[in-house]
């Protein structure tokens, strides 16, 4: 009988454990967002991003944070669109890769521009519809109002974003047609070029999602 007590308080432990650190448990969408942006805050609230000598050092957290919360392969795999599945997979695991660092410079150097903003960033409504998500957020920047969107989508215990609109421009959509147009005019080789030369180049602070000329 001890034994059994034992085990079954052993069993009970164990499930509570789960119960506190379980993501599925203790995070909606708007509160990984939260979780996601606040930490990114953190860190460029820690000295002068307009420094590049601090920036860069700031640079390599910030991604590891993007990385956590982002599902980088997916929004590879949508920005593509039908061209994701004629690639093979050596040429798609290239691809993902590309494109974690082109979203990296793309949606951190726009919250490079937002830095010193964490105390006038607001998180003001979430849409949960089955395993996809919607969360609005505003940030006051030098009095303008600006409106980002995380789009989430529920992958095991975690939510990850898939897209994300700021100023009504998803970075999705913009850099599916952007590929497109590129794949179209000159082929997929031609995309990939281009797209390791836009990341060999200084990116600019706020800058849109744009592969450039």
């Amino acid at each position: 009988m001890k034994f059994l007590y034992k085990y079954l308080v052993g069993i009970s432990l164990f499930s509570v454990c789960c119960f506190i650190i379980s993501p599925s448990f203790a995070s909606t969408p708007m509160e990984t967002m939260k979780k996601s942006v606040g930490a990114i805050l953190d860190v460029l609230d820690r000295g002068d991003t307009s420094d590049d000598s601090v920036w860069q050092k700031q640079r390599d957290e910030v991604s590891g944070i993007v990385a956590l919360h982002f599902d980088l392969r997916e929004m590879a795999k949508r920005s593509l669109a039908k061209y994701w599945k004629r690639r093979t997979p050596d040429e798609q695991d290239e691809f993902a890769k590309l494109f974690a660092e082109l979203i990296k410079n793309t949606y951190i150097e726009r919250l490079r521009s937002f830095s010193g903003s964490k105390d006038g960033t607001k998180f003001d409504k979430e849409i949960v519809r089955g395993t996809k998500s919607a969360v609005s957020s505003v940030v006051w920047q030098n009095g303008k109002e600006i409106t980002v969107v995380y789009k989430l989508y529920r992958k095991g215990n975690a939510w990850l974003v898939y897209d994300v609109i700021i100023e009504n421009v998803s970075l999705v959509r913009n850099y599916r047609s952007q590929f497109a147009q590129v794949i179209q005019k000159d082929g997929y080789e031609a995309l990939v070029r281009k797209i390791q030369k836009n990341l060999a180049s200084p990116p600019v602070i706020g800058e849109h999602a744009r592969l450039g000329e």
